[in-house]
């Protein structure tokens, strides 16, 4: 799995699943292969110590040599 930083637009309304609190417009976010998306901070901190995506539990193996 890749970590992308990505731009998620315009997504008021949309809650990161890990820290419950919604996205800012043209937020930069970390977008997991599995096209799961999160705040870059969260994700990246979420990673280190669950290695698996928070939403559909995909693994996340060989990611952390990337952060």
């Amino acid at each position: 799995m890749v970590l992308d930083e990505v731009d998620i637009g315009s997504s008021k309304n949309v809650l990161s699943s890990i820290c419950q609190e919604s996205f800012e417009d043209d937020e930069n976010v970390g977008r997991l292969d599995c096209d799961h998306e999160f705040h870059f901070s969260c994700i990246k901190s979420w990673l280190i110590i669950q290695n698996k995506c928070p939403n559909c539990r995909s693994s996340a193996i060989g990611l952390l040599n990337s952060l």
